[in-house]
């Protein structure tokens, strides 16, 4: 081979390489910024106590009796996540475990604290765009506006510094994003159970971080998931009318 062309193939094989290189970066860019932009709602530890007697009555359901209130830490340490396994006995597709299916758009997000102060936990006001299922005793169309809640959520105190409440495994929705939301009534309103995020006409899981069953759905596209999606609820609830 000659030394023009021992150049010329050097530099191709070059070109390539950093070609395969700037696409992994670029992969490993984006999934990096989701992770990053993965916030989670927060309340100041100062923020009394409502009067209210319906959040009076959801802080109460989510107290945790034998566990003290919380404290801020030391600085420079950091609240473990709770290693609760809450995914065991979840199927990918939750749909007989789901009072609701619903397809919308998170508009925010605030962390409330516990009555006891012992627990934080957060609520996701969602914009519905379609509902799939819903045998819940709420009425649920296009244009309703639900709350969605989840247990964890950020606590800000007096100094300044934020500590992060978070179940391991346990994804968090962010505002103005989309989501296939997997739902429980939890009286006026929801508990998720489970759900997909949608962006660029694919889904992948808000649960898991990159594992567990919900894994199964990662990079699927919308299509093919809700096709799959409407033929496991139509089955679910041919079986329990079956079963009546």
């Amino acid at each position: 081979m000659s030394m023009r062309r021992k150049f010329l193939w050097s530099m191709a094989t070059i070109a390539f390489l950093a070609g395969s290189a700037l696409l992994v970066s670029y992969g490993k860019t984006a999934a990096q910024k989701r992770r990053v932009t993965n916030q989670d709602p927060i309340v100041d530890f100062s923020d009394s106590e409502s009067s209210d007697a319906k959040r009076q009555a959801k802080g109460r359901r989510y107290d945790r009796p034998k566990s003290p209130p919380i404290t801020e830490l030391p600085a420079g340490d950091d609240v473990l996540p709770l290693n609760a396994h809450w995914w065991l006995g979840i199927p990918a597709l939750p749909v007989p475990q789901s009072d609701a299916i619903v397809i919308g758009e998170v508009l925010g997000g605030r962390a409330y604290l516990s009555n006891n102060r012992s627990v934080v936990y957060s609520e996701f006001p969602v914009l519905v765009e379609d509902v799939l299922k819903n045998c819940s005793p709420t009425p649920l169309f296009i244009g309703a506006r639900i709350i969605a809640e989840r247990w964890g959520g950020a606590v800000r105190f007096p100094s300044g510094k934020v500590q992060h409440y978070r179940a391991a495994k346990l994804g968090v929705p962010q505002p103005n994003e989309k989501y296939v939301l997997f739902l429980r009534c939890n009286g006026d309103d929801f508990d998720i159970i489970t759900g997909y995020w949608i962006s660029d006409g694919q889904v992948s899981p808000l649960d898991g971080d990159g594992g567990l069953q919900f894994s199964k759905y990662g990079n699927r596209t919308l299509d093919s998931f809700l096709q799959e999606l409407r033929e496991a609820i139509s089955t679910s609830l041919a079986k329990g009318v079956a079963e009546k």
